[in-house]
């Protein structure tokens, strides 16, 4: 068994990720979140969001202020719920890092949620910019819209996501 891994090595998982509560986490403040918020994998609408695809809107949007990339509460444009402190893309899945805003009263319910649920899930709400069509689809898991650029509005806590891997990894509790 190989136990040193170089640099380009190709390593294959199954893996699933459950929520991580870390009570006593040094340093992390209570209220923080980590999540994957968009991976390559056909979502329960037969569409495809490939790897980077929000790569550019990220850069130019950032994740701050009224122009920035928002986190919130089921695609409800008047509830935000935090502040994204990291979202990028890592090894094809879009990662998220963020910190809920627990002195407002509708995330401070989400929270209790996350907390008596061990997690919830996420979605991204955004808009296209580049796209086909699948015309050569060949089972019902094949993808008939496969978007490689899309402008990247928001990402919600969700109970029903699209994407079954767009899970909640981190959920900090005190």
């Amino acid at each position: 068994m190989k136990t040193q891994w170089n640099e380009g090595d190709k390593i294959q998982c199954d893996i699933t990720f459950s929520p991580i509560t870390l009570s006593d986490a040094p340093g992390i403040p209570d209220g923080y979140i980590a999540c994957i918020a968009s991976t390559p994998g056909t979502d329960r609408h037969g569409h495809k969001v490939m790897a980077k695809a929000f790569d550019e809107s990220i850069k130019a949007k950032g994740l701050g202020g009224p122009g920035g990339v928002q986190l919130l509460i089921g695609h409800d444009w008047n509830k935000v719920g935090g502040k994204i402190s990291k979202l990028q893309t890592v090894n094809d899945n879009l990662l998220l890092e963020a910190q809920l805003y627990l002195d407002v009263g509708y995330v401070k319910d989400i929270h209790t949620v996350l907390k008596h649920n061990g997690g919830l899930n996420f979605s991204v709400g955004f808009t296209l910019e580049e796209f086909h069509f699948n015309d050569a689809m060949e089972n019902e898991d094949d993808p008939w819209l496969i978007v490689t650029k899309g402008d990247l509005m928001e990402v919600s806590i969700v109970t029903f996501p699209s994407q079954k891997d767009a899970v909640m990894t981190f959920v900090k509790m005190a």
